[in-house]
């Protein structure tokens, strides 16, 4: 045995007959390992960039930022950058391992393989198949082991040859990639400047301070009335500025709630009519996109640039949606993206990466309140500028895990349960009649809502802190509100996306000290189209023209109101889902199915008792316990009097709607069931079958109840019958 093959069997590997002396400088162990990390960077770097580059290019133009980066300039340009990213990520691991490992090169060229490998294909398979689930769930620990165990494979068998490979070619096609990508992310750093400052079109306008805390009801804070909830942010607000006591949105879900915010329209007017993936917000002016295009009351055009536009998001809201169109600067960590720019296409590129997203979500993990401090860092930097900022807090929101120490604030320590946390599938679970929560378990749900609403208040305090260092909070306008309620087992109710008030029934707080003397409080009927009004008043701007019926803005200005002065006559709020629509006064409630608004559809729901009608008395019943149309109207042991008392007053409230309806462009028939509301159907139809079974050992529970689409059927059915006649 020569002493090449003595120093081969030494390695663990296999002489080569053809082998070279290794032109790297390094060790050979280091030499391997660098080599594996510089193979996989420069593989991972060009399919993360071609990934990123499809995904954009398959989005339609409308749902993506300005300048959004889908041409194939940008797709070299990203490539460049990300295969210097991950060549740099990874050579310290293959420099560590090759040292470590200096006497088995195939595992040091194959150490850097495995980890790259296994964390890409992680996060793919993840979000295609355990998208939404915690990365610590059982779930994705079996995931995470079974990918990185292939992973190991792969690169093992790749291993061999890999460390084979020429050097510095591959040294040079990275370092190069990076430097090359480098300039790019520089430039495009150095173009993105930021926008909004003061001139003489914007300079006595005053900023905007939106602020959505998801799935917040009204009565979950004090200064609505709820005593044990500590809220002090958004308290201080309300006595330094106004309250609205019966505030209501037009969906009990996120997307088409704030379709409604942004547009100041009702949901078949601005067309986002359902949450679900590929769906988008059709074509609107929106508030972020109209601030710094609009005109001024006194006739001066703003320009673009004239209003920095920020939004800060989490949860299901995504540019998209649609929704976050116009805005200059993003932050979306849930889907992970820390701030991106619109003028910054690397940054935009950057967000569809695996890289990107998992180094975000490193961040995230690191700072738990990481977009706040954005939007925080952000305010800052826009101090001296003209400013419209949008926050979406998501603490109220499932899960129900609220951080130290509000959870000690309201959760109780002697609860033994086995509620420590809720989830969205917990309440699957519950409406399926798998778990029947005790009284204490419903407690302790509600108990951790309540330390995430206290969280939110939390978050809300520190970005007011900001902006009074800053010295711009008098000239800012704060607007605070939900984009839904929620529900803890009212009437077998769970979360959200049911038409009932208290998920329609929402808080609004506006604040603003230079525009309106505070402490006012305000009883009148408002809607949440009334915000895009009232900021484009307050900043002194003309509603955006109208050309078609989709363009109207249906909400009002509550400017007015708040400074004491307004002919303010709104009694009714309209709300709609892919399965109802409602109308409401702080008196009544009015739910019809879909079918049953037209007069073909209501004649057939009367005569054959069918669809889902609900009529709720909300001065006697808050809390919707009776369903009036369902006791007396289609109660046969009902006295014909009362019945007529009844239907005398829904009579009132279906004139009201169906004058409204006919305003809308999109027919009341047209919107399709979302998925959502199909579960919840089957999920309740399974928890009544379960609730008799336990009437019979003396249980007793109410819950809601859906018909289906026996109506829809059926009036169909006779349409076509009247046509072929």
């Amino acid at each position: 045995m020569n002493d090449s093959e003595h120093a081969a069997e030494l390695r663990g590997s296999a002489p080569d007959p053809g082998h070279r002396p290794d032109s790297s400088p390094l060790p050979s162990g280091g030499s391997a390992g660098l080599r594996g990390a510089l193979v996989c960077g420069i593989a991972l770097g060009a399919f993360d960039a071609l990934r990123a580059w499809l995904s954009i290019r398959s989005v339609p133009a409308e749902q993506l930022l300005d300048g959004a980066p889908s041409g194939v300039v940008e797709l070299l340009l990203g490539t460049a950058a990300s295969i210097g990213l991950w060549s740099l990520l990874l050579a310290p691991v293959g420099l560590v391992g090759g040292f470590l490992l200096g006497r088995r090169p195939v595992l040091a060229a194959a150490l850097p393989l495995a980890l790259g490998l296994g964390a890409a294909g992680f996060w793919v398979a993840r979000q295609r198949f355990q998208s939404g689930l915690p990365v610590a769930s059982t779930q994705s620990l079996m995931l995470a082991l079974g990918v990185l165990a292939l992973a190991t494979v792969v690169a093992l068998v790749l291993a061999r040859g890999v460390r084979r490979l020429p050097f510095f070619p591959l040294l040079a096609l990275a370092a190069g990639s990076g430097l090359f990508g480098a300039g790019w992310m520089w430039t495009e750093a150095a173009h993105a400047k930021s926008t909004g400052e003061l001139n003489e079109r914007n300079r006595d306008l005053p900023n905007v301070l939106f602020v959505v805390v998801d799935a917040l009801r009204a009565d979950a804070l004090h200064c609505y009335g709820n005593e044990r909830a500590r809220t002090p942010a958004i308290d201080g607000l309300a006595e330094r500025g106004a309250l609205f006591d019966h505030a209501s949105v037009q969906a009990p879900y996120t997307w088409t709630s704030f379709g409604s915010f942004f547009t100041g329209k009702y949901p078949r007017r601005h067309g986002l009519m359902k949450m679900a993936p590929g769906v988008a917000l059709p074509a609107n002016v929106t508030m972020a996109s109209y601030l710094d295009a609009a005109v001024r009351k006194d006739g001066v055009a703003m320009e673009p640039g004239d209003v920095s536009a920020g939004a800060f998001l989490m949860g299901a809201l995504s540019h998209g949606t649609g929704l976050a169109r116009g805005f200059d600067d993003i932050c979306e960590l849930t889907r992970g993206n820390d701030l991106i720019r619109s003028a910054d296409r690397w940054s935009q590129f950057r967000a569809w990466t695996i890289l990107g997203t998992i180094w975000t979500k490193a961040k995230a993990k690191l700072d738990p309140d990481l977009h706040v401090t954005t939007a925080k860092r952000w305010l800052a930097e826009h101090s001296d500028r003209r400013f419209f900022a949008f926050v979406h807090l998501f603490s109220a929101h499932t899960p129900y895990d609220p951080p130290e120490p509000f959870r000690s604030w309201y959760v109780d320590p002697e609860y033994d349960g086995p509620i420590q946390s809720f989830w969205a599938e917990d309440r699957r679970t519950i409406e399926r009649g798998e778990y029947v929560p005790t009284v204490d378990d419903r407690r302790q749900i509600y108990d951790l809502y309540m330390g995430g609403v206290s969280k939110a208040d939390h978050d809300i305090g520190v970005l007011l802190a900001q902006l009074e260092e800053s010295g711009v909070l008098e000239n800012t306008l704060v607007v605070i509100s939900s984009d839904h309620g929620e529900d803890f087992g009212e009437g077998g109710r769970w979360e959200h996306n049911h038409m009932y008030r208290s998920n329609l029934h929402v808080p609004l707080v506006m604040c603003w000290p230079d525009g309106f003397e505070g402490g006012v409080r305000v009883s009148e009927t408002v809607e949440s189209i009334d915000v895009f009004p009232t900021v484009l008043d307050a900043m002194g701007l003309e509603r955006p023209p109208v050309a078609t019926p989709q363009d109207e803005v249906d909400g009002a200005s509550l400017l007015p109101m708040m400074r004491g002065f307004s002919d303010w006559d709104r009694r009714f709020t309209y709300a709609e889902d892919s399965s109802f629509v409602s109308i409401s006064t702080p008196e009544a409630m009015l739910v019809l199915d879909r079918f049953a608004v037209k007069p073909d559809g209501w004649a057939v729901a009367l005569e054959e008792n069918l669809g889902t009608i609900r009529f709720h008395d909300l001065e006697s019943d808050p809390r919707q316990r009776n369903d009036l149309f369902e006791k007396i109207v289609r109660a046969p042991e009902a006295s014909e009097a009362a019945r007529a008392e009844v239907l005398a007053l829904v009579d009132e409230l279906r004139a009201e709607l169906l004058e409204w309806n006919a305003t809308m462009p999109i027919d009341v028939e047209a919107v399709v069931r979302s998925d959502r509301d199909l579960e919840t159907e089957a999920n309740t139809r399974a928890a009544l079958a379960e609730l008799e079974r336990l009437a019979e050992i003396g249980y007793t529970e109410e819950t809601f109840r859906y018909r289906g689409d026996e109506l829809r059927q059926r009036v169909l059915e006779l349409r076509a019958e009247r046509d072929r006649e």
